[in-house]
Order: C-alpha cells, then sequence, then structure tokens
C-alpha cells in the first residue's frame, strides 16, 4: 500500500460520516481551547469535554476497536460443521427483514445465516428450521413464503419449517421449542452470527433443556490477521458492528438479572 492511497482513503473517511463528525467535534474543541472569554480565560471545560467526545467517537468507529471488542463474543466459535449424533435439526434465527412495497427480503445478515443453514441441513441431511418474523409488518404466512422462496433460490428440498412470529432472541428459542419437539430432534444446530451465539446459547440452554445444542456461525463482524494503518480509519461499519457488540453485552446483562422477565 502507498501512502497515496491511504491519503486518498482518509480523506474519503474524514469527509464522510462518522468521520465527518469526528473531525467536527475535534476541531471545536480546538478552537474552545484557544478562543478566551470574555473575562480572558480559556474555555478549559467546554474543550476537554469536546475532546474526550471526539475521541470516543473516534475509537468507537474503527476497526482496530472491532478487533479489540467484538473477538472475544466470536473467537469461541470456529466454523466446523458440527457432527451431531442423534436426529437433528438446524434452526436459523433471522437477522432482519425489509420490504420493498410487493413482498418481503431477508436482510443481508439473515440471508448469510440463511445459507450457512441450508448448507448445515444438506450435509446433514435434517430439516432446517427458520426462526423470526416481522411483527405489525408481515404475516407468518408472508414469512413463510420469504422463506420458501429463498430456500427454492437455493435449490433445498429438505425438510423446512417457519417460526414466523418471534420478535427477540428469547422469543426464537420458545417459540421454535415447539416445534423441535414435534421433529423428536436430540442434537439442535444452531446457526446465527458469531457475535450472536453467545447470548443465542443463554436461551437456548433454557429452552431446549435435554437437546445437545451445537452453535455454527454463519460468519463474524470481526476480521482476523494483522493490524494494518486502515485498521485507524473510522468507517460506518466499524460503528455499526461496535454498537452490535454492545447491544449483544447489554442484552445479556438484563436477561441475568431480570430472568423472571424471559420465561
Amino acid at each position: 500500500m502507498t501512502w497515496l492511497y491511504f491519503i486518498y482513503k482518509a480523506l474519503g473517511a474524514f469527509v464522510t460520516p462518522p468521520g465527518f463528525f469526528i473531525a467536527a467535534v475535534f476541531c471545536s474543541a480546538f478552537f474552545f481551547l484557544c478562543r478566551k472569554s470574555a473575562d480572558g480565560t480559556r474555555r478549559f471545560g467546554a474543550s476537554v469535554f469536546l475532546f474526550i467526545l471526539a475521541f470516543s467517537l473516534y475509537f468507537f468507529s474503527i476497526p482496530w476497536s472491532v478487533k479489540v471488542l467484538v473477538s472475544p463474543l466470536e473467537d469461541p466459535f470456529g466454523f466446523t460443521l458440527p457432527a451431531p449424533q442423534g436426529k437433528s435439526v438446524v434452526l436459523v434465527l433471522s437477522g432482519g427483514v425489509w420490504t420493498n412495497g410487493e413482498d418481503f427480503q431477508m436482510s443481508a445478515e439473515t440471508l448469510q445465516r440463511f445459507v450457512a443453514g441450508v448448507r448445515a441441513a444438506d450435509a446433514l441431511g435434517c430439516a432446517l428450521l427458520f426462526s423470526g418474523g416481522f411483527l405489525g409488518r408481515a404475516t407468518e404466512g408472508q414469512i413463510y413464503e420469504m422463506v420458501a422462496r429463498a430456500a427454492g433460490d437455493m435449490k433445498y428440498n429438505g425438510p423446512l419449517l417457519v417460526e414466523g412470529t418471534s420478535r427477540t432472541t428469547w422469543e426464537n428459542m420458545k417459540f421454535s421449542a415447539p416445534y423441535i419437539k414435534e421433529l423428536k430432534a436430540e442434537d439442535v444446530v444452531l446457526v446465527t452470527s458469531a457475535y450472536h451465539i453467545k447470548r443465542s446459547l443463554f436461551f437456548a440452554g433454557r429452552f431446549f433443556k435435554g437437546y445437545r445444542i451445537h452453535p455454527y456461525p454463519s460468519g463474524r463482524l470481526s476480521e482476523l490477521g494483522k493490524v494494518t494503518v486502515m485498521d485507524f480509519l473510522p468507517s460506518p461499519a466499524s460503528f455499526q458492528y461496535i454498537s452490535a457488540a454492545f447491544r449483544e453485552l447489554v442484552g445479556m446483562a438484563v436477561y441475568r438479572l431480570l430472568p423472571e422477565q424471559f420465561e
């Protein structure tokens, strides 16, 4: 990588959000540091606050921070397909749905999970159960149509079940449990994004008692490999990934503090 290329990427990073806002807050902090008030004193309090805010925004917007903060959630889970011993079912958790006004489509994250689920179900020769709805926008029938269409596009011909009403991770597990019981499965291959597995396993252990649960990540947010200078340029994706990781941590904390609310 040449310095000219790095400068080009750096300019792009700081003229678009979140880099633009980081630069604006930093410049505001410098302005207050240099500017004197009417009584001749400098506004150190305001400048210190803005410097801290600018650094915080920067820290939570760079790929290096994703490696530091998100990797602990993802590293325990590898991408080797599990080898269940008994009758199995592959459970795919939804990661979002969108509509074009006519029908419903899987979000990019949901599609990635579904592809991994189809791969697992084909390899294991077992049923695939999709869990997740779009409350207030889509009926369970519309969710089923969306899933069946995606399965057809991927040439999946195995048993397909759809639980299309759940809104949260704990509802995914609670509402999927009857389907799994009806299948008389012994092993559940749990497919979701790597950062989401720990929280998913927490609920799977509560609602799938007596089943062997095998996590199977569909993808990572944090990248492996050496750190490069590009890892210190802010990006919208990094801010989004770190926000998702914090949501997972807050969610797990709430579930542990208020377990009776999630029965």
